[in-house]
C-alpha cells in the first residue's frame, strides 16, 4: 500500500521547495508565447513521476489560473481535459454550495494584507467553506464591497469571507480525459461506418483529447459495421493485442473506452491502454467476474473480421 497522500489532498505551499531544472524557465518561455497546452504537457511530464511535486504544481497554478481573455486569442488555448486532469485536482477550488470549480493563484501569494478587487470567489478565513461569486453574492447583504453589497459572515461558522481562497481539493473527475493518469502505451481509434479514419480525423480527436497524445504513442485506427457494439469491440480488440503480446500484461484493466459522438454525428469510440504505471480514478470496465465472458465472447464472435 502506497504511503502517497491521497492524490486531490488540497496543495497548500511549503515552506521550502526543490526546483525542478529547467521546468520555470521551460514553462514561462511557453507562457510567454500563449502555448498554454505545451506548458502544462511540460508540467504534466514532471506530475508523471511525482505526483505531488509542489514545484511543479505552484507552476500549474499559475497557468491554470490564465485569465479568459488571456486564452480567447492565445496559440494554445487550454481545453477542459487539462483543466479536469486528475493531477491538478489537489489545486482546485471548489464552491461549497454548487459545482463550481477554479483554479486561484492565492495559495502562492497570498498574505495576511491581501486584497482582491471582485474575486471569483471567496473562502471563511477560519473553516474554509467556500463561495463562488454567483453564490456568494446570493448571501443576505450585510455591507457594501465594490459596488455591490454582499455578506462576509460564514453561514457555517460565523468566520469571515474573504480572501485568500486556497484550494479545496475536488474528487477525482469522470470525463473523457481524466480516465487515464499517467503514461499511456496505446490509442486504439474504431468509427462507426465504412471509412477508417483518416488523418483530418486524428488531427480532431488530437484537438479533442490532447492530453492523450502528448507523448510518442502508437496508434491503430480501425473502421466498424453499425451494428457492432463498439465499445465490447474496443475490449474485445484490446484483449487480443494483450494476448498476442502487442501490449503488455494487464492492459484491458489499465484501459479506458471513451465513447463519443463527431460532429457529422458518427459514434466513436477511444481505446486508451495505460501505462503500466497507469493510476486508474475511476472504474474503466466491467467488474472482474463479468469481464472474461462479455470479452471473450465478443473477440470470439469477431476473430475472424478483427483478422481482416
Amino acid at each position: 500500500m502506497s504511503d502517497d497522500p491521497p492524490p486531490g489532498r488540497p496543495f497548500r505551499m511549503p515552506e521550502h521547495i526543490d526546483v525542478v531544472p529547467g521546468l520555470q524557465e521551460t514553462v514561462e518561455r511557453l507562457q510567454h508565447e500563449t502555448r498554454f497546452r505545451s506548458a502544462l504537457d511540460e508540467i504534466l511530464r514532471v506530475l508523471d513521476h511525482d505526483r505531488r511535486n509542489p514545484h511543479a504544481l505552484t507552476l500549474a497554478a499559475i497557468v491554470l489560473s490564465t485569465s479568459r481573455s488571456q486564452q480567447l486569442h492565445a496559440e494554445e488555448p487550454l481545453t477542459a481535459d487539462y483543466y479536469k486532469h486528475p493531477y491538478f485536482d489537489p489545486l482546485a477550488c471548489k464552491c461549497s454550495n454548487c459545482e463550481n470549480e477554479w483554479f486561484s493563484t492565492h495559495s502562492i501569494f497570498s498574505s495576511d494584507e491581501m486584497s482582491v478587487t471582485n474575486p471569483i470567489g471567496v473562502q471563511c478565513q477560519q473553516c474554509r467553506h467556500t463561495l463562488c461569486r454567483g453564490c456568494y453574492s446570493k448571501l443576505p447583504a450585510t455591507r457594501m464591497i465594490t459596488l455591490a453589497i454582499f455578506s462576509d459572515v460564514c453561514e457555517k461558522c460565523g468566520g469571515k469571507l474573504g480572501v485568500p481562497v486556497l484550494p479545496t481539493g475536488r474528487d477525482p473527475a469522470w470525463y473523457p480525459g481524466a480516465k487515464v493518469v499517467g503514461t499511456v502505451e496505446r490509442i486504439l481509434v474504431f468509427r462507426q461506418g465504412p471509412i477508417t479514419p483518416g488523418r483530418e480525423y486524428l488531427e480532431f480527436l488530437m484537438e479533442t483529447f490532447p492530453s492523450f497524445f502528448r507523448t510518442n504513442t502508437g496508434i491503430s485506427v480501425y473502421a466498424a459495421p453499425h451494428s457492432i457494439n463498439l465499445v465490447y469491440l474496443a475490449q474485445a480488440m484490446v484483449h487480443r493485442l494483450e494476448s498476442e503480446g502487442y501490449v503488455g500484461a494487464g492492459a484491458l484493466e489499465r484501459s479506458s473506452f471513451i465513447e463519443g459522438v463527431d460532429e457529422n454525428q458518427t459514434k466513436f469510440v477511444l481505446a486508451v491502454v495505460g501505462g503500466a504505471q497507469t493510476d486508474p480514478v475511476a472504474p474503466q470496465i466491467p467488474p472482474r467476474d463479468r469481464r472474461p465472458t462479455i470479452v471473450q465472447r465478443v473477440a470470439d464472435t469477431l476473430r475472424g473480421w478483427l483478422r481482416g
